[in-house]
């Protein structure tokens, strides 16, 4: 799973099994299944549950220490939490069970269809395996560990804390508790000062011992500190911040229709289909994008155990140019943006290069970093075949990236998700000189931040040059929800959960703008259905599936996100506060609203045009049109098919009414990946031609 942001291991006590609440009001409004509020009031002390997963998110252990010591920005925490909610309350209170009602078994798949016979070479490459992963997935014992890797790949970085700490009793407390809130320079003074005998060793075992308690010590030369030199404490007094690109010359692709496409870059998650053709796993991602993109090489990195299943596959595939399978002995996810994004080396009168800024590590969440071995290590392999990649000492993912160029202004522009700033001031820098490092490495003019609204911001904003000016793409949010409702009616009446006329005076209320009144008239009839077991009937999610490729699951569930949004738009503050579970799922939308209104002020405030297109960013209930690709000819639009087609409908005559003629829009079909909370953006790094 690309982005789960629930807490592993921590159970949000307050989600507990109930039945459906309802209240009376003078306009009835239902809500969705939740637990009965207590018998007896709770104690005025008593914490909400949102402030208890802020406290469970906190106390995440990393070693000794906790997620608490990153220093994460009030703000961050909150939007972590408000997804931690949504998600924990989902997966108790949207999940289907088998009922005697339900089909024994679905219809088997269509046949694999758009086949052909190759024109291009597939072949398989087998990277050197590497037989010193320094841990399992998971988050870094030691706050300065880097991946050894490429040109690292003989440095000593340390994972937990290893024996040669033993020489700096508690200095890997000193580093975890003072390195994101007092910065590199300063808990270099404070670990020198309390182990003065540090400062005398030579250089190279120094050095060795910082690293030993966490302490990033590739970052001190951007502070004019030489670790080389006989003492560090003498150069501390006149340390000054000033970053130096990891690969000079470097510039970083702009993602806004600039470029031609000259290679993909893909991770495969198996070698063959999930449920067939059109059913959007990375698989059916990958045979699109070799038929949509034929003028494109292919670079795809996949399981060793699935590197013959899908050669055999991808042979029948129209390969226009190449494609090389990289077999990997490390578990390889699906998300080839995050681990390296792409740009050019300009060098004199040299052609431009095209190479890869890699991260300190590959690593996942947003609420403390977590190393992720097969992403970072299959690196190595691109690089061993000829690719050009570079580890940057910055800690990045890559969909919270997005270069572009603004054509008004001839700016070169990098939005940056939030948690990219606390990813890299965990590594003690300020957000200033995080600011500073990104605009450097990355070789643009400014960069921008944004919230943390969905995970990623790629999830959020996609942006393309048109007629001169800088357009930015968004989430339509209540156009998408106002879709899912009325497609819904269809399966409702179709499982006799509604009768005809109640779906159609919904439907009205719905085209007059009056989702209250669609409310009233159809959640009761819904939430009703989840009252004795507190799941929903397969019967009915099945009345959400129109071909065998469709998810009945998980269409419904999608369903059931935009009707609990309906709920809590339609509901007072007061009433939101009467059961705490309620509340506090409900109490998550409006909030969210509220940031991504935030983060398209902060689009306009560029200058930039804002277009909204309806999609849905809901984390793995999404159904989005905005994590795409663009080309200087195309836009690879995600598209989730079968039963929301006509969603997708809608997206694409959106993009095609602002993006004009000259641009077309193609859709992708990548349901399954949605449901993996991902799309087309996350699954493909594009290398452009030079």
């Amino acid at each position: 799973m690309r982005r789960a942001v629930i807490i592993g291991g921590v159970v949000l006590t307050a989600l507990v099994v109930g039945a459906v609440v309802l209240w009376a009001r003078r306009t009835p409004v239902p809500v969705p299944p939740s637990a009965p509020p207590p018998e007896e009031p709770a104690p005025a002390a008593t914490r909400s549950i949102e402030e208890e997963v802020r406290d469970n998110i906190l106390g995440q252990p990393i070693g000794e220490h906790t997620v608490a010591a990153l220093g994460l920005p009030d703000t961050l925490v909150r939007r972590i939490g408000d997804r931690v909610i949504r998600e924990s309350y989902q997966d108790r209170f949207h999940a289907v069970y088998h009922d005697a009602a339900a089909s024994v078994a679905r219809p088997a798949p269509p046949p694999a269809v758009g086949e052909h016979d190759a024109s291009g070479e597939v072949r398989i490459v087998r990277p050197e395996s590497r037989t010193d992963v320094p841990a399992p997935e998971g988050r870094p014992e030691l706050r300065g560990f880097r991946a050894p890797i490429l040109d690292g790949s003989d440095e000593a970085w340390f994972f937990e804390v290893p024996a040669q700490a033993v020489d700096v009793p508690g200095g890997d407390d000193i580093v975890a508790e003072h390195l994101a809130t007092d910065g590199l320079v300063s808990t270099l003074d404070r670990l020198l000062e309390a182990f003065p005998a540090l400062d005398s060793m030579e250089p190279p075992e120094r050095t060795s011992r910082m690293r030993a308690v966490g302490l990033p010590t590739d970052l001190l030369a951007f502070f004019g500190i030489d670790a080389r030199a006989p003492r560090l404490r003498d150069q501390i007094a006149d340390a000054r911040f000033a970053f130096a690109p990891t690969a000079a010359g470097f510039r970083v692709a702009t993602e806004s229709g600039e470029h031609e496409i000259d290679t993909v870059r893909l991770q495969l998650t198996r070698g063959t289909y999930w449920k067939g053709p059109g059913a959007g796993g990375s698989i059916d991602v990958a045979r699109q994008l070799v038929e949509k993109l034929s003028d494109a090489a292919f670079i795809v990195s996949v399981e060793e155990r699935f590197a013959e299943s899908l050669n055999a596959l991808a042979e029948r595939w129209p390969v226009g140019k190449s494609m090389t399978i990289f077999a990997e002995d490390l578990i390889v996810a699906q998300w080839a943006q995050d681990n390296g994004k792409p740009g050019f080396v300009v060098s004199g009168d040299r052609p431009p290069e095209v190479m890869t800024l890699a991260p300190r590590y590959a690593s996942r969440r947003s609420d403390g970093s977590v190393f992720v071995p097969g992403e970072t290590f299959l690196l190595e392999g691109l690089s061993a075949a000829g690719l050009t990649v570079v580890q940057s000492p910055l800690l990045f993912q890559g969909g919270n990236l997005m270069p572009v160029l603004d054509p008004a202004t001839g700016e070169r522009v990098l939005l940056i998700g939030e948690a990219e700033i606390a990813r890299n001031t965990a590594l003690g820098l300020s957000e200033e000189q995080v600011i500073e490092a990104f605009t450097v490495e990355f070789g643009v003019d400014r960069c921008v931040v944004l919230p943390s609204v969905s995970f990623h911001i790629d999830y959020e904003v996609t942006l393309r040059a048109v007629d001169g000016r800088l357009v930015a793409f968004v989430n339509d949010t209540d156009a998408a929800m106002r879709m899912v409702l009325d497609l819904g009616l269809h399966a409702l009446v179709r499982q006799r959960v509604l009768d005809e006329s109640t779906a159609r005076a919904a439907s009205e209320a719905l085209r007059s703008g009056d989702a209250q009144g669609y409310v009233e008239r159809v959640a009761g009839h819904v939430y009703a259905l989840a009252v004795e077991r507190h799941q929903f009937p397969l019967s009915v999610a099945e009345g959400f599936a129109v071909d065998a490729i469709d998810s009945p699951v998980g269409n419904l569930q999608r369903y059931l996100v935009a009707l609990d949004m309906a709920v809590a738009a339609s509901l007072p503050e007061a009433e939101q506060t009467l059961n705490p579970n309620t509340r506090a799922y409900l109490g998550t939308f409006p909030r969210t609203a509220a940031d991504r209104a935030s983060l398209h002020e902060t689009l306009r405030a560029q200058g930039w045009e804002v277009v909204a297109v309806p999609s849905l960013a809901a984390e793995e209930r999404s159904l989005t049109a905005i994590n795409g690709v663009h080309d200087r000819s195309r836009y690879l639009m995600p598209a989730y098919g079968g039963f929301y087609a006509a969603l997708d409908d809608l997206a694409a005559a959106a993009f095609r009414a602002r993006l004009g003629p000259d641009v077309e829009v193609i859709p992708i079909l990548c349901g399954e990946t949605q449901r993996r909370n991902g799309a087309v953006h996350c699954a493909v790094s594009v290398l452009p031609r030079p």
